[in-house]
């Protein structure tokens, strides 16, 4: 079940992942329940497309800030030797 669930949560409907287990257990079924929370554990966290590529974004802005900083502080190191 944890894995028909898998495909179709929503970034709204993933908080009830809890709910489920809870019921799940309340019903006698503890083992479901805690696959239903393995489940919520792994998934990675929920964004969505505009957020994926903010999270790309910045990641090349940082990678950028860093190279830069890293040839300016070579050509300052460089600079001083002579």
């Amino acid at each position: 079940m944890p894995q028909i669930l898998g495909a179709h949560l929503t970034k709204t409907e993933l908080p009830f992942g809890a709910a489920t287990a809870a019921a799940l257990r309340d019903q006698g079924e503890p083992q479901l329940a805690r696959e239903v929370e393995a489940f919520v554990r792994r998934r990675p966290d929920v964004a969505t497309g505009n957020e994926r590529v903010a999270k790309a974004l910045l990641a090349q802005v940082a990678a950028q800030r860093s190279r830069t900083l890293s040839a300016e502080w070579k050509r300052s190191i460089e600079d001083r030797a002579r």
